[in-house]
Parts: structure tokens; sequence; C-alpha cells
């Protein structure tokens, strides 16, 4: 049974970035299987690499899109995301050491996506749909 599951509620309105989201939720899902599963160390780290790498190209495509529609909390966002970025850097190096707890990690992960997506990242989906209603002058 998978950790995450996509729902309407995590969709914020933007294709783009509601797919995004999806894959985070299926390569967390992974991750989750790997350590439930009892895969190899390989398969355990080839999961946490294949997580970061697409959490920074979605950070990336998110923060090009947040800034390009000049959204207001840009600044405020895209800390949280070097935060987050910064604390799978730490974990990946820690799990390399063999000192990481990948529960503690995926506990994590799982609070982190879904407040994040449910606080956060709604909040550029209101944006746009505040910034489409205003009249252009």
């Amino acid at each position: 049974m998978p950790l995450l599951s996509w729902s309407d509620k995590f969709a914020i309105g933007l294709p783009l970035i509601d797919e995004q989201h999806r894959r985070l939720f299926d390569l967390t899902n992974n991750l989750y299987d790997c350590v439930q599963t009892d895969s190899s160390k390989g398969a355990v780290s080839d999961a946490i690499a294949a997580l970061i790498d697409y959490t920074q190209y979605h950070f990336k495509a998110e923060e090009d899109y947040m800034f390009n529609v000049e959204y207001t909390r840009f600044e405020q966002h895209k800390l949280a995301h070097d935060n987050l970025t910064q604390q799978a850097l730490d974990f990946k190096a820690k799990f390399q050491k063999e000192e990481g707890d990948t529960g503690e990690f995926i506990k994590f992960l799982f609070d982190w996506l879904t407040k994040h997506i449910m606080d956060q990242d709604k909040k550029i989906g209101k944006f746009m749909e505040m910034k489409l209603l205003k009249p252009i002058l």
C-alpha cells in the first residue's frame, strides 16, 4: 500500500505543477517501498537520489513559474525549497555513511510534502486565480 495517495485535494489548479507533485508522490512511494521491502542499500540510495534529483528539478520549475508571474511570496517560498533541499542532501550524506534513519526521513518527507502543497503551494494557485480575475488596465 502506498504511503502517499494523490487526490484532487492536493491539486493547486496549475496542471504542470500538479503533475510534478504527482511524480513526487510516486518517487516518495518508491523510496517507502524500498525501505519496507528491505531492498539493498544500493536500491534505497538510488531511490533517494532519484527523489532528490526530481525535487530539485521540480523546485526550479516551480520557482521559474513563480518568478515569471511575479508571485508576491516568491522569496519566502524559495527559502522553504532551499531548506528542504539542504535537509534532503544532508540526509543523503548521512545515509551514505550509514548514519541516516530512513524511517525518520520518509516521515519527514511525508509531512513536508503534504503540508507544503496544502499550505504554500495552494497559495500559488489562489494567487493565479486572483491575478486572472483582475482587470487589465
